[in-house]
């Protein structure tokens, strides 16, 4: 397998991984009353998280020219969640 073949390979298995993610993550959403201000508002985040990373995937030559800019550290890419989840991301970047 070449190096394009892997490299897609694992776009797709991070992609798949990722919608696992946010099912997962609308699922416990999902376990509170569905009138429930948090549900709703969650609900709501995890919808617009998928839509605009479908957006972003489709957006090829935008996404080339913001994953170059990650790559030079010209994008901010981490966000307070949890110190630990934070660190593994920067260290999966580098």
């Amino acid at each position: 397998m070449n190096y394009t073949e892997k490299a897609e390979e694992k776009a797709l298995e991070n992609f798949k991984n990722i919608q696992k993610s946010i099912k997962g993550i609308f699922d416990v959403l999902n376990l509170s009353v569905s009138e429930d201000l948090y549900f709703n508002a969650g609900k709501e985040n995890i919808e617009g998280l998928y839509r605009n990373f479908l957006e972003l995937m489709m957006n090829d030559a935008g996404l080339r020219k913001v994953a170059k800019k990650i790559q030079n550290s010209e994008v901010e890419v981490s966000i307070t969640l949890d110190e630990y989840l934070v660190e593994t991301l920067e260290e999966d970047l580098q």
